[in-house]
């Protein structure tokens, strides 16, 4: 009996071994690695600065000249606004999976909903109406545009317990909306007179996309910082501005302004919470 005992002991202890031997590893490698486990919902904002290409002005209407005068005059006046730099920012939500692919590295796929805003990148507009009649030949308008975005982005992310670069793409929509819009006639100059002064602001909807390459910095559990370029792209515009109304002009239609497609670069900083 003694001796039974004395075996069952025995292999009590070698199983107790065996099972603490065989957990080792898996502890050892948790430790190894602190962001295993980590995957989910993620959240967080950015800004930076945005850097916009030249975009093409297009404005078309009619003058009203009486029969007298050559009768009515079709404005097909073109040029381009040019770039303004400006600060820009946004915030993200989205979800992410990580993939252990070898000890301290993963490949983390994602997926977000992105939001950003900026506003004023476009100066003057030089616009000249290419016509054998002088009287309305040349205009400087004045665009003050709002720039909204609403993007859904896929991520694809290298991510290691250092510096994890990163690339994604995104497509969605824009919201560009202009407010008290000018045009001025400077050739041959009428001082005073705004032609879409019956009507200076206007709103529209357009396709964007957007692609993107970063860095993040992982320098807490939960936290992340980011460092990023992206370059976003909207599809043309139209706009509908008022008609001029001033006794000293001639009577117009409404005037239609159409926009280029607008294309930015962008870099931002970042921060993010992972639960």
């Amino acid at each position: 009996m003694n001796k039974w005992i004395q075996n069952s002991l025995i292999a009590a202890c070698t199983l107790a071994c065996l099972s603490l031997t065989a957990e080792e590893p898996a502890q050892q490698q948790q430790q190894q690695d602190p962001h295993a486990g980590i995957m989910g919902i993620y959240f967080g904002g950015f800004g930076g600065w945005i850097f916009p290409y030249n975009v093409s002005v297009a404005q078309h209407g009619t003058v009203f000249f009486p029969e007298a005068n050559g009768g009515a005059l079709a404005v097909d006046a073109k040029g381009h606004a040019h770039g303004r730099t400006k600060g820009f920012g946004g915030v993200h939500i989205g979800y992410e999976w990580m993939n252990p692919i070898s000890p301290g590295f993963r490949l983390a796929p994602a997926v977000e909903i992105e939001g950003m805003y900026f506003a004023n990148t476009a100066k003057k507009a030089h616009l000249i109406t290419p016509t054998t009649r002088p009287e309305e030949g040349e205009f400087v308008d004045k665009l003050p545009m709002r720039v909204g975005t609403l993007l859904a982005n896929g991520i694809l992310e290298f991510n290691n317990d250092y510096i994890s670069p990163y690339v994604g793409v995104g497509v969605g929509a824009g919201f560009v909306s202009i407010h008290g819009a000018s045009s001025s006639q400077v050739n041959p100059p009428e001082p005073g007179i705004d032609h879409f002064n019956s009507g200076r602001s206007d709103f529209t909807s357009v396709f964007a996309t957007q692609a993107k390459a970063g860095l993040r910095y992982r320098f807490l559990r939960h936290y992340r910082l980011s460092a990023e370029y992206r370059f976003l792209y909207l599809t043309s515009s139209h706009f509908i501005f008022g008609s001029t109304s001033d006794p000293s002009h001639v009577p117009t239609s409404p005037w239609t302004v159409k926009l280029g497609g607008l294309a930015y670069n962008g870099v931002t900083l970042g921060l993010d919470f992972i639960f």
